[in-house]
């Protein structure tokens, strides 16, 4: 049987912004442990965290 898990989170700030701090990444670098963000930002194209984690070089895709 598959396990759903489902969550809402409301914020106080407009689309536009939650969408740049989302995006942009001198921010991403804020939440994402110090990442890069690589990607095109095309439909269907990876988007890719490379850092480290644990003191470990790895990344990670969505």
């Amino acid at each position: 049987m598959e396990k759903i898990i489902s969550n809402t989170l409301t914020l106080d700030a407009s689309p536009e912004k939650v969408w740049t701090l989302l995006t942009e990444p001198g921010y991403v670098k804020q939440y994402m442990y110090n990442s890069d963000l690589v990607t095109d930002w095309q439909v269907g194209q990876p988007v890719i965290f490379k850092g480290a984690y644990a003191y470990q070089a790895g990344r990670n895709m969505l």
